[in-house]
């Protein structure tokens, strides 16, 4: 009755250790996901923003609290994993401004995505477990944090073409 009596002893130690690794294994789990999410991601302080305002003509100082944004555009591979998930719906159009297969051409995959509506770029910050930005927060992020002036680019008062994917550069897209 002695063993029996510690071997229900040990079984039961033996199951907690066992049910207690099971628990610390989900959350690291949930912790790389969350981590691995939030990856990419930029802190925009809360702060007073000035917003534009189509009325006005101006900008109105706004009040926004803190939030996350994507460092970078969603790239075309991004998206297609989305599509292949069911998640996102198809583009308006698999090229793009100067190249016929775009969406559909794997050496476009580190691309900016292009020819998405509201609606799909929507679908595809859901997937990610997100959402997309308010005017507001866009307009935040874009600008000098807790700053009344707003550079003409985001690097300064000058066009520095090396910069910026633009008319003037020829590249297209």
């Amino acid at each position: 009755a002695a063993v029996r009596s510690r071997r229900r002893g040990m079984t039961a130690i033996l199951v907690g250790l066992l049910l207690a690794l099971l628990a610390g294994l989900a959350l690291a789990g949930l912790w790389w996901r969350e981590h691995s999410r939030l990856e990419g991601m930029v802190a925009v302080p809360a702060g007073v923003y000035p917003v534009s305002t189509v009325a006005a003509g101006g900008a109105e100082l706004m009040d926004v609290p803190a939030f996350l944004i994507d460092r970078t555009e969603v790239t075309v591979g991004a998206y297609r994993r989305c599509i292949d998930a069911g998640r996102c719906p198809q583009p308006s159009a698999i090229a793009g401004a100067t190249r016929p297969t775009y969406l559909l051409d794997g050496a476009f995959d580190r691309f900016p995505m292009v020819n998405v509506d509201w609606e799909a770029a929507s679908a595809f910050c859901a997937w990610r477990g997100g959402r997309l930005p308010t005017a507001v927060e866009w307009e935040a992020a874009a600008s000098v944090a807790g700053s009344t002036h707003q550079p003409a680019y985001p690097w300064g008062e000058q066009f520095q073409l090396q910069r910026a994917n633009s008319a003037r550069t020829g590249i297209g897209d």
